[in-house]
């Protein structure tokens, strides 16, 4: 059984997209299955994992979420895709995200193979989370239409919440189309442990104050900035210190931590490799997952 993955994203990264498409992918090896995956020209290659990525010299890295410079990739993501899949042959095709859709329909026109989709939310929403796209703009309608129609094309469709199946239900999809698929960990990296004193003594932690964690990407749709205006308006006596591990944007949030008087309390790792986030998630009392996008799971909650 041959899978042709399609990812139009910088995979890999450690943040939790790129997760679960890793921990789909790994368990499908594990089952015997034969995965391809195409993907953007910049991330992290995965060991074992056979990819294909466009050539494009000069890129270095990409922006999380939406951007312009996306376009161009997913332009040269199809082609890509289908010179893969004439060498490699896919039984099937499965798609991530909404561009992935797109391309992966094309293709299982062309090769006459069944399409498949991770759905993780709406791309409009995303849009307009990510303040890419304006919610009352002219072209948010056409969009919209666009997402319907190809949420309509895949032979199965795999959600990761609930709240996701029930949006496309309404949307006229049938629901033998959908299987839920939740988010998950890997109970052999993420178990209970005691914390690092070593580790707690290099971030600057003190063993004995309640330690507030936070893991995940840094970003105002990740509610960061309101959680650091929370916890600007805790009492001063309180004892907490907070640990904001993940990316982008981090010099612009110490800068805020600074102007709100909290730079003392609250420590940034910067990004937190992926075998590495249970022993960094070891060191908290509290964990918090102020995420305000409405159409996505949390998977950072698990």
């Amino acid at each position: 059984m041959r899978l042709l993955a399609i990812a139009p994203t910088a995979f890999y990264n450690d943040y939790g997209c790129h997760v679960r498409i890793r921990g789909q992918l790994d368990s499908l090896q594990a089952r015997g299955y034969a995965v391809h995956l195409v993907t953007y020209p910049v991330g992290d290659d995965v060991p074992g994992f056979p990819v294909t990525r466009p050539l494009l010299p000069g890129l270095r890295q990409m922006p999380v979420g939406s951007s312009r410079r996306k376009t161009l990739l997913d332009m040269l993501l199809g082609p890509t895709a289908l010179a893969a899949a004439i060498r490699f042959r896919p039984r099937i095709i499965h798609a991530y995200l909404h561009e992935g859709v797109l391309i992966g329909w094309m293709l299982s026109r062309l090769l006459d193979k069944p399409l498949t989709f991770d759905y993780q939310g709406s791309l409009t929403a995303e849009m307009i989370t990510h303040r890419f796209l304006d919610a009352n703009a002219r072209l948010r309608n056409p969009l919209v239409r666009l997402e319907q129609w190809l949420n309509h094309q895949p032979q199965a469709i795999f959600t990761s919440t609930q709240h996701a199946q029930n949006a496309l239900q309404q949307q006229g999809i049938a629901s033998e189309t959908l299987h839920f698929l939740p988010d998950a960990v890997d109970p052999a990296i993420f178990h209970p442990q005691t914390p690092d004193p070593g580790l707690q003594q290099q971030l600057g932690l003190h063993p004995d104050t309640p330690t507030c964690v936070y893991l995940g990407l840094l970003a105002p749709y990740q509610g960061i900035d309101l959680l650091l205006n929370a916890i600007a308006r805790l009492p001063e006596n309180l004892a907490l210190q907070c640990l904001v591990m993940g990316f982008p944007h981090v010099a612009r949030y110490q800068k805020m931590a600074e102007s709100l008087n909290i730079a003392q309390k609250v420590h940034f790792t910067g990004p937190i490799p992926y075998q590495q986030a249970p022993r960094y998630l070891a060191m908290g009392d509290l964990a918090v997952a102020p995420k305000l996008a409405t159409s996505e799971g949390s998977g950072k909650l698990l």
